[in-house]
Order: structure tokens, then sequence, then C-alpha cells
């Protein structure tokens, strides 16, 4: 009976040896496996290089408005230093100056107003700095040092967005040197108090964290290491399993076998998840010194720093532009922990903690133009270029009017739900949504200043700018006229007949209907066009001829495949916003086509050249033609079906003199030219406009072709005026 319990006690143990063994091995082979993945993936180093997007120059001209707040938090984006009134300006250094000294400083010149200021700047990359003289806020003169400088001065493109592997993160890798030891001691203090003594993992640490769990009764506290922090941002996903738990720990003494603490301390600072700006992730206290307070890392205080850290256990919930109070709250939790572990004396803890949040968030989009840029990338595929080695793009981005587009777009769509019940989706799992593209292009230059490709692109990322295509509609006509008056047989007051008509063609009867199904008998060529009248428009395009139409669409920027059917004359054929867009650019740069473009030019990051942009315009149509044509699609907005414009204030946005009757004079008006387009079952919205300095398309509809029941002038002119004329 002895021998026998013996031998189950051998058995036993030596199962219990083998298993152990067994345990060992896998673990140690796992181990292993990581640490070859580890290598793996530490061999493209911590930082991938990144892809940097800048904003086009920003061009301030004599007789522009500039606040000193706007040009203020001009400067701080640029990380430029504000010198004292009395200092002399270096590069990188800008200041303000009274009327005295600004008058010293332009050699006392004679003034026809009176001078308040001025402000001055020196762009690091010229040799000398520039002024603007003001009036009010209004400038009357511009000086490069101190002599006249020309009509406009030209200030660089500021960093919009940046991606690092393909993914929207914004990132500012930064020395453990140039961190702050406040920010460094703020984030051991509320992260890992242990970080300098523990191997990885912290058993003090989890016997903390578990005990506080139970005395509270739920979950309420992590035991994470910095070292494990680290592994997870980098190495692993968020997914919350036991054995991702494992793999993290395993994986942290992995990591703290082969690095220093420095370095580990170093790649979190610079890797910490720290808050979202639209699609964009904000990555480390350097992006986010940057986002939050418009500062270097090196230059935050240890108030700054303490709601740095504080940011980090959950970056939504302490986000200090959301939440300020649970912000505040706990960054004064931080400095009292600080306080407790000798960091920072009583009265310092007791300084900070009387502090406001001093957020100065230098935010230059409220979404960092994620349509726009999902262009680029898709141009720079196109043309070839290789992003793996990091890129700086110089775009063609107007934040200020791009900014503008974002919020409008959502506004406008709200504002036509709100007003048109019937265009919100009843069923909560549906999926059509009202969506709308906006495409603003600089005439003279063919410079695409904001693209908005939908309604929120972190819900649909489809761009409907690119590559959506719709039915034009009534968009389409000034094409058909266009060639009319190219022909020389017609001119903007020729007669055409609105009564009713049918065309036979290929066995088949087209009969076009007008919209309101009245008929008006002669018009002019003008009258038809601004009234949008289709059975005149048919009929011309009859007589001028189809292929001659599709022959000069084609010539005007649009590439898609048009038929010569009778139904093109009202636009049945699909076709992109973009090509659209070209061919209206064509016309407001009188008959010159020159092709939109996002891309100035792109760099290696070390500036060496990769790309740049060149192009030649080509006269498609003789200036004079397309000018008549111009003034035909004035008006539009004086008598036609854009007239509404009027009462909501145009004529006062254009207002430039009256007559000695007090009439406006009619030559004193620099009216736009636009067009509106609806589709005949109304499932497209459409409005293009153009002054002599920006062309703006809008389109407004449904991704699955449902009726809106909205025409151009309902639709889509609404938008396009609200960007038009802020």
């Amino acid at each position: 009976m002895n021998m026998q319990k013996k031998n189950k006690l051998w058995q036993m143990i030596k199962l219990l040896f083998i298993g152990i063994t067994i345990l060992l091995t896998s673990a140690f082979l796992w181990a292993s496996q990581l640490s070859q993945e580890m290598d793996s993936r530490l061999k493209k180093g911590w930082f991938l290089p990144p892809v940097e997007f800048y904003a086009a120059p920003l061009k301030i001209k004599v007789g522009q408005k500039v606040s000193l707040n706007k040009f203020s938090a001009l400067m701080q984006r640029h990380n430029w230093l504000e010198r004292e009134a009395t200092l002399s300006l270096r590069p990188g250094d800008w200041k303000v100056i009274p009327d005295s000294d600004c008058r010293e400083q332009m050699g006392d010149r004679e003034w026809p107003v009176e001078l308040e200021r001025c402000l001055g700047f020196w762009d690091p990359q010229l040799s000398e700095p520039h002024w603007l003289a003001l009036h009010g806020e209004t400038v009357v003169a511009l000086f490069s040092g101190s002599q006249p400088g020309g009509d406009w001065v030209e200030l660089p493109g500021e960093k919009f967005a940046q991606y690092h592997n393909g993914q929207p993160i914004l990132q500012n890798v930064v020395d453990l040197a140039e961190v702050p030891l406040e920010c460094s001691q703020a984030v051991t203090a509320i992260e890992d108090v242990d970080f300098l003594s523990h191997p990885g993992i912290s058993i003090t640490g989890i016997l903390r964290a578990f005990g506080r769990n139970v005395a509270r009764g739920r979950f309420a506290e992590g035991a994470s290491t910095i070292t494990q922090q680290l592994v997870k941002n980098y190495f692993l996903t968020p997914e919350k399993t036991i054995k991702r738990k494992i793999k993290e720990q395993l994986m942290a003494l992995l990591l703290e076998l082969r690095s220093d603490k420095d370095s580990i301390l170093s790649n979190y600072i610079n890797i910490v998840y720290m808050g979202q700006d639209g699609v964009f992730q904000i990555r480390g206290l350097g992006a986010a010194a940057d986002y939050f307070f418009g500062k270097r890392l090196r230059d935050l205080k240890l108030p700054e720093c303490a709601l740095m850290a504080a940011m980090i256990n959950n970056p939504g919930r302490y986000n200090p532009l959301v939440h300020p109070e649970k912000a505040l709250s706990r960054r004064n939790l931080v400095l009292s922990r600080m306080g407790e572990q000798g960091m920072i004396d009583s009265s310092m803890v007791k300084k900070a903690q009387g502090t406001d949040l001093g957020i100065r968030s230098k935010r230059l989009l409220s979404e960092p133009a994620p349509y726009f840029v999902a262009a680029v990338f898709e141009q720079l595929k196109q043309l070839g270029i290789d992003s793996e080695e990091g890129l700086k793009v110089y775009t063609t981005l107007n934040p200020e009017l791009q900014e503008r587009v974002q919020v409008d777009v959502i506004q406008h769509l709200q504002n036509l739900e709100k007003r048109y019940p019937r265009l919100v989706d009843k069923n909560p799992k549906g999926h059509a949504v009202l969506q709308a593209a906006v495409l603003s292009v600089e005439v003279e230059s063919g410079q695409v200043q904001a693209l908005v490709g939908g309604r929120k692109y972190k819900q649909n990322q489809f761009n409907r700018v690119m590559n959506s295509h719709r039915q034009p509609g009534s968009l389409f006509k000034p094409v058909v006229y266009l060639a009319a008056l190219e022909s020389t047989k017609y001119s903007s007051t020729s007669i055409l007949q609105d009564e009713p008509w049918s065309y036979k063609y290929e066995g088949q009867l087209w009969q076009p209907q007008n919209y309101d199904r009245a008929y008006r008998g002669e018009v002019t060529l003008t009258t038809a066009l601004s009234q949008s009248l289709n059975i005149p428009t048919a009929r011309l395009a009859v007589e001028v001829g189809l292929d001659k139409i599709i022959n000069l669409a084609h010539q005007l920027g649009i590439q898609s495949e048009l038929k010569a059917l009778p139904s093109l004359s009202l636009g049945a054929f699909e076709v992109t916003p973009w090509e659209l867009s070209q061919s209206y650019l064509t016309l407001a740069r009188g008959g010159s086509h020159y092709p939109m473009h996002f891309l100035t030019k792109v760099t290696c990051l070390d500036d060496s050249p990769v790309y740049q942009f060149k192009a030649d315009p080509q006269i498609i149509v003789e200036t004079s033609v397309v000018q008549e044509l111009q003034k035909m699609m004035q008006e539009t907005f004086i008598s036609g079906t854009a007239k509404v414009t009027q009462d909501w204030g145009l004529r006062n946005k254009l207002w430039v003199g009256v007559s000695g009757e007090g009439e406006l004079k009619d030559n004193s008006l620099p009216w736009p030219s636009g067009k509106t387009g609806t589709t005949s079952d109304t499932k497209d919205s459409w409005f293009a406009g153009f002054t002599k300095d920006q062309l703006t398309l809008v389109w407004v509809g449904f991704d699955d072709n449902r009726p809106t029941h909205l025409t151009g002038s309902s639709g889509a002119l609404p938008l396009w005026y609200q960007i038009h004329f802020p």
C-alpha cells in the first residue's frame, strides 16, 4: 500500500515536472517568437518618417483687414517669438509697434491716413523683416525693411496635416533632453510611480490596483506600467483579453532587457495617445503641447505639464477643450501626486493648482481637410511618388476658406433637414443621408483652395467631388450656349422659340418640357439661359450640332463619355463635380484652359526636390466670346434663377457706389456669373458660380439617387452664397 502511494506520488511528480518543462519550454519559445517580432518591427525604427502637408502661402494685401488677435494667432502657429516693441527683430520674431515708432521705422513718410500701429515679422527664409502699416485693422502699406514692399506680402504655408505609415497622425518627435523635468515627473507620478525600479511590470502596482479595485467593488484602476503602455501602443492592439495582457507583460520584460529607462520613457512620451482631431490621432506630448497650448514641449511650465500627464489616462474624458472641469480636477490630482512623492514642494502644488488650464489651442482647422488630403494622396500615387521615406507636400489649400466650407456644409445640410423633414431617413438602420460636395478654386492660378467631398469623412470616405458621377442637369447648358456664340451665328440677343417642340431621332420622339411647364414664346439667348429654359436650349443644341457641343465640352475640361443625343443639351450624361469645375474654370478664365491642381511642389524631408507643378494655359475659345457668355450668366443673379440672392443681401455685398438719383450704378456692380442645375427627377441640386477671383461648385443630393425635391436654387445656391459671401 505504501509502495503504491509512493509510485503514485512519483508519477504525479514526474507529470508535474513534465508539465512545468512543457510550460517553460512553451514560454521560452513564445518569448523567442515575440522577441523576433519585436526585432522585426524595431528594424524600421520607433518612428516612421512622416508625410507632412502644408497649406498654400498666405497672402496679405494692401486694403485687407488684419486683426491683432488673428495675426498673433498666426505668428504663434508658426512658433515665432513675440518681441518687445523696443527690441530689434531677428529671424523668427514678430512684434507690434505704436504709431510713432511705426513712422520712424518707415522713414517718417507722409501718410494719407492716420497710422495706429505696425505689425512686423521676420520669416527665417527671408533676408529682412516685413512690416504691415495699419489704419484701424486695414493694411494701408507694406514694407520690406524700410522700403515700400509692393501690394502684397506672403507668409509661408502652415502644416495642417501629418501621416505616418498612411495613418492620419499628428506627432512631433522630441528628444528626452527637450522634455521639461516637470513633464517627465508628472507622467511618472500619475502613470507609473515605480518606473525607475521595476523590470517592466510592477508587482507592487498590481497589488495596489487590486486592493483599490476590491475596495471600490469594481474595476477602477489598471496596473500597466509605462513600459507596458509603450508595448501596447506600439506593438499590440487595444483588445482587452487575458492573452493580450500576458503578451503585453512578457513583451514589457523583453523590452526592458534590450532598452534603458531613458529610451523607454522617451519613446513613451513620443508615442502615447493624447486624443483625436477629427480623423487624426494626436500622438505624443510634443504634438499635444503644440495642439492644446500652441507651444513647443520644451516651453511648457509645471501646470501645463501636469495637464498633459492628466490626459494620458483617458484623453477623451479629460480633453480640456471639451471637458475643462474634469481636466482641471485631474490636473490638480497629478500635482497632488507629485507633491506626495516629493517631486515638488507644497507651495508649488498650491500655486500650480491655482492657475487656469491655459489652453491656447492653435488648431488651424476643426478637421484637417481629410477629403482634400485623400485626393492629394491619390495624385501622389498617380505621379509615382513614394511616400515611404517621408515627404513634405506643399498644397494649394486655403485653411481659412477650407474651414468655412467644412462648417458651412454641415450647417447647410442640417438647415435643409430641419426645413424639409422628408430629407431625413426615418429608418434608424438606413444609410441614406443627405450629402453635399463643394470645390472652390482660385481663378487665376487654378489652385484648389477648398474641397469637401461629403458630410463627414469619419463616417463616409467616398469623395464625391472626385469620384461621384452625376447628371449635371442645367449646369451643362452654358456649354450649349458657348458653342452657339462661338459659331458667330448667334449672339446674346438672338431670338429663340419657347413653345412646344419635339425631335425625332433613331425612331424615337423626344419632347422636352420646361421645369414650370409654361411657354414664353420668343426669348433671347440671355433669357433662356438665365431662366434655365429647357425647350429653347434643346432646340439651340440641335441647330448648333451635338457633335460640336461634345467636342467643346471635352476641350473645356469634361472627360466623361458624352453621346450625341438631344438630351445631352439638358445634362443627361453623368460627369463628376471635378470635371464640371474644370470646365467652369475655363469659362471663368475667359476661355483659357488651365488645369486645376492640389500640389505646388513635393520635397523629401531634407527639402531636396521631388516634384514641381508646371502647366501652360491654352486658349480654347476667344476671350470676347466667353466674356459675352459671362455677361449672360451674370443675368442669373440679376433676373434669373439666382435672383433670390438679392433678397439675401447680394446687392449690398456688391455695392460700390450710387448715382445722383440714389440708384445703384449698373456698371459698378461686379455681378458674379453662375448657373443653377436641377435634374429632371430632382436627384441632384447644383450651383456653380464665379467672380473674377474665385470659382465654387456645389452639389447636394443622396448617394442612393433618391429624389430630394430640391432645385438648384433651393438646395445648392444657399450654400454657394454662404461660402462666397459670408
